[in-house]
């Protein structure tokens, strides 16, 4: 009776302890659940939010202006703080990091390294905020939205866009439309589709981009033939969309990458006749098009015409600049501010990118640069040629459909004809087109895990707290930039609505206390207080402006607009002989410019040097004499003649 009692007794304890285990377990399991549907979140949270940078760029024209970029930039803080999240609570956690992998990184360093050396602090500073946006970018999607749902909902959302940017700019088209939302649309881009973007040059970039992924889904694809249909009305309104942007460089970009990729197609004997038909139907609607269009007939008669043609000025001034700084280049985002020393007497606009994203990579970042860039393309290449056979499906019969390959196939010619355009264009400096382009490379690259098992790493506990703390220290820098430049763009968006002096100061000095290495607000504070102390005749105001334009030339030596105003200062004070090294000094920086001519021939007006007056005002309307242009050297030029005339004496 005792022995049944004692293991009564411990039977009930047993009993008892599996109760207290009981609650353990469970909560092990809610910690898992727990655990799981948190990266789940944190996973849907990258997704969505690679999504909205990749929407917010087209949709707000480019994010060309500060005010749309940071936008884009506040995301990349957002999209950060899920992928780090992730980190931790991945269980099994590898990251993905082929070669291609290390170009990015090492094209990052460098140019964090270039950015600390640039001429014109704030501009390099802008640049290397987009490039840090981009490899976030690019590493949060090798890392976090590999799986093949995650990359068609991507993809699928870019085709969508591109259908609706498509559907705008042939509104525009056929109305004529001169709006852009509810922006002007310049009078230059008349008769042309732009949709979001200003220019149709850039929309059509976006476009050649989704066109092949649209397309190779279409007839690579596994999908129903309900989702195929709906996918080749989208890229047939694409290639509509291309067609109204009457963009050359668009137009020869598209047929390039398209040849590419009817070849790949016309190979395998599976996919001849859709492909044939696909190209027939391209072609009977290309001829119609040109004919029927007068505004791509009057693009393609005017190639050759100087007037319209400043491309190969722009090159030229690039390429030069390259070999002036062969090996590091100007320094990021330099090439605007150095263009007016390499300046063609006939580009008396500012052409603000060199038009070629390859010879601007050389002049802003020089041989070094490109060279890193050159091997990432090469890198990029070599590993979809790598992984093509391992996406594919295929048995001994045929070759079978495939999400994967068209996933590939698609990419690969968006990113060829990007990489065409780039030539006479520059989609790489629009944070819009630059964003989709990354994110293509991204899927390439992600695609090699299907060739081979060599890239995988497994971080560890050091690893992830490494990686941790990279993104927290970029997130930081981003976070501290956000902080500096969207209380200055919020109020400099201000400043035309203000119309008193003292107001319009107020507002300079506040966005300068946020930023004070923005030098185009020193130089419009300068201006104000120049021009009010002009109209006033006020001495002091004069005066007060004079430091402006001095703090101006400390922040970016290549302006000539800072010394040829702090001349006019300096003239108007009667200090002429202090004035004449800063009307030198700006005709040294910008020696075929109409304008720093004009100025300089106003400079010997006030030294009573007539006939040298003279002859910059003639020159400089030699430089620009198109009517309603350069009405200052006209003006003045006439006032000189009479001032020669009256001289002279009667005849």
């Amino acid at each position: 009776m005792e022995q049944s009692a004692t293991s009564k007794s411990a039977a009930e304890r047993g009993d008892l302890t599996a109760r207290f285990r009981r609650p353990n377990n469970s909560i092990g399991r809610l910690r898992f659940i727990d655990r799981e549907s948190i990266d789940t979140f944190c996973e849907r949270g990258i997704l969505g939010t690679v999504i909205a940078i990749l929407a917010w760029g087209p949709l707000a024209t480019g994010a060309t202006r500060t005010s749309q970029f940071l936008v884009m930039l506040g995301l990349g803080v957002l999209l950060i703080a899920f992928w780090a999240v992730r980190i931790w609570v991945r269980d099994q956690y590898r990251f993905l990091f082929p070669p291609f992998g290390w170009v990015v990184l090492g094209f990052t360093g460098y140019a964090i390294w270039r950015y600390t050396g640039a001429d014109v602090e704030y501009d390099a500073r802008l640049e290397l905020l987009q490039i840090l946006l981009y490899a976030v970018m690019f590493f949060a999607i090798l890392d976090n939205l590999t799986s093949q749902e995650n990359l068609q909902i991507l993809l699928f959302t870019l085709i969508g866009l591109g259908l609706l940017l498509s559907c705008y700019a042939v509104f525009q088209y056929l109305t004529d439309s001169q709006k852009v939302l509810w922006f002007d649309k310049p009078k230059v881009y008349r008769g042309r589709g732009s949709a979001t973007y200003i220019c149709p040059n850039h929309l059509v970039g976006y476009l050649e981009m989704v066109l092949p992924v649209a397309l190779a889904y279409t007839i690579i694809g596994r999908h129903k033939p309900l989702m195929k249909i709906g996918i080749g009305y989208a890229a047939v309104v694409i290639i509509a969309g291309i067609a109204v942007t009457v963009s050359r460089g668009g137009y020869l970009a598209v047929v390039a990458s398209m040849a590419v990729f009817f070849l790949i197609l016309l190979w395998n004997r599976d996919f001849r006749i859709p492909a044939i038909a696909v190209v027939m139907l391209l072609v009977i609607a290309a001829v119609m098009f040109g004919k029927r269009s007068y505004q791509a007939q009057q693009r393609f008669e005017n190639l050759e015409q100087p007037l319209t043609n400043m491309r190969p000025h722009y090159w030229k001034a690039a390429a030069q600049m390259w070999q002036d700084n062969f090996w590091f280049g100007v320094g990021p985002q330099q090439y605007d501010w150095r263009f007016r020393q390499y300046r063609h007497p006939h580009v008396q606009g500012r052409p603000v990118q060199a038009h070629n994203d390859y010879l601007n990579t050389l002049a802003d970042y020089g041989t070094i640069g490109g060279a890193i860039v050159g091997a990432g393309l090469m890198l990029l290449a070599w590993g979809v040629v790598r992984s093509w056979k391992y996406v594919q499906r295929s048995n001994q019969i045929a070759t079978r459909t495939s999400n994967r390959s068209a996933v590939v196939l698609g990419c690969s010619i968006g990113l060829l004809a990007i990489a065409f355009h780039s030539a006479v264009d520059f989609n790489m400096h629009i944070p819009a087109n630059a964003a989709v382009a990354v994110a293509l490379m991204a899927i390439l690259t992600s695609h090699q895990r299907f060739a081979t098992e060599r890239f995988w790493l497994k971080p560890g506990v050091i690893g992830r707290i490494f990686g941790t703390l990279v993104l927290l220290a970029a997130a930081g820098y981003l976070v501290l930039q956000l902080s500096r430049l969207g209380p200055q763009t919020y109020l400099l968006n201000t400043y035309p609505r203000e119309k008193t002096f003292e107001s319009r100061i107020n507002l300079i000095q506040k966005a300068l206390k946020f930023d004070p290495n923005n030098g185009l607000v020193l130089l419009a504070a300068g201006d104000l207080y120049r021009e009010t102390g002009w109209e006033t005749e006020d001495e002091n105001l004069i005066r007060a402006a004079m430091p402006w334009y001095e703090r101006g030339i400390a922040l970016n030596r290549w302006n000539p607009y800072n010394y040829l105003y702090l001349g006019m200062c300096l003239d108007w004070l009667k200090e002429h002989e202090k004035a004449a090294p800063h009307f030198a000094k700006a005709r040294e920086i910008d020696p075929n410019g109409s304008y720093t001519v004009a100025l300089n021939g106003w400079h010997k007006l006030q030294l009573n040097d007539l006939h040298g007056a003279k002859a910059d005002f003639w020159h400089s309307i030699e430089l620009l004499h198109h009517e309603g242009f350069n009405n200052l050297a006209k003006s003045y030029l006439q006032i000189v003649e009479r001032r020669i005339a009256e001289q002279a004496g009667p005849q």
